[in-house]
């Protein structure tokens, strides 16, 4: 028995189902482009922060999305791509180990003449 993949699988992949019952990539620009697609808060549940934070970053450019909304409210979605992409440019490298900063000791006559 085939198991035939549902609506939100072949939404997201860029799939549809042929008349054998198979998946069959949908082809774009004379080529085939599988490409996932992400709504907001399956963003925000991938980079572990909240769903207004991922909004904020898409209004600020940061990270590319495309808006499916018609009118009022917009709807974005993100490619995986993307995601990617974002992560990359905000790796940091390993900082080096901090040492524990040491007070500086004060000399006994300092300490007598600054209580007077």
């Amino acid at each position: 028995m085939a198991v035939t993949p549902s609506w939100r699988d072949r939404h997201r992949t860029g799939t549809r189902i042929g008349s054998v019952g198979e998946a069959q990539t949908t082809r774009r620009c004379s080529r085939i482009v599988p490409v996932a697609w992400l709504i907001v808060s399956e963003v925000a549940a991938t980079l572990r922060v909240s769903q207004d934070h991922v909004r904020r970053l898409i209004r600020r450019g940061e990270l590319p999305a495309t808006n499916v909304a018609t009118s009022g409210r917009p709807l974005y979605r993100v490619s995986e791509e993307n995601i990617e992409q974002y992560m990359s440019e905000r790796q940091t490298a390993p900082q080096p180990p901090v040492g524990r900063r040491r007070r500086r000791r004060r000399d006994s006559a300092d300490f007598s003449a600054r209580r007077r």
